[in-house]
């Protein structure tokens, strides 16, 4: 420290410099190292389950694969969307033969994701409805109130607002007939976001 002028100016040596550096770059590691292990694990035990539920398909009857299936492509829609697509259509294909139409809807609604996930969101779309038509069918409110969620988001994605609210609260609205107890984590959130994008003057 030297003093100049009535001031007292403080200049940092190299070796203070250098155990500065030194001290960040521990916690710079410390901080990777974290990061990699908490990566691996949600990896290795998501292979785990993957690896298990498809150990599970050669000995299941075909109504068994179809939830396996369906439990699989939900596994591996953020992370392998290509493989999620795979198991979804082979959940799709196996409970249409079989007339489960509950099984067809949460097959055809996890297949949306997954094509949204892997980018086509057209597709995506086409599925939901798909989905969405079925569980008109069945009167299933609470698959309902996902599928619209669902859609809210398709239609986000492609900047089709007007749409996207319009799902977003017929979700809202179906799960608080579901759940008077007012649970709707996410569709608020989701209605707000993109009315607020449809102010901002995105086209409809």
């Amino acid at each position: 420290m030297r003093g100049f002028g009535g001031f007292e100016i403080e200049f940092d040596s190299p070796l203070v410099k250098i155990t500065t550096f030194v001290k960040n770059l521990k916690s710079m590691k410390i901080f990777i190292l974290s990061f990699i292990v908490a990566f691996c694990q949600m990896v290795f035990g998501q292979s785990d389950e993957t690896d298990s539920l498809i150990n599970l398909l050669p000995n299941a009857t075909e109504a068994e694969k179809v939830k396996i299936c369906n439990e699989l492509t939900k596994a591996l829609t953020y992370s392998d969307p290509e493989r999620a697509i795979y198991y979804g259509k082979q959940a799709d294909s196996i409970a249409n033969i079989l007339g489960l139409k509950e099984g067809r809807t949460e097959a055809l609604n996890n297949l949306g994701t997954a094509f949204s996930e892997f980018g086509n969101n057209q597709k995506a779309i086409e599925l939901h409805l798909q989905a969405l038509q079925i569980a008109e069918e069945l009167n299933d409110r609470e698959i309902l109130a996902f599928i619209h969620n669902n859609l809210g988001a398709d239609y986000y994605i492609i900047g089709d607002f007007s749409n996207s609210i319009n799902h977003f609260l017929i979700s809202l609205s179906i799960k608080e007939e579901k759940k008077p107890d007012g649970e709707t984590v996410g569709t608020p959130k989701s209605i707000a976001s993109t009315m607020n994008n449809e102010q901002c003057g995105f086209d409809l």
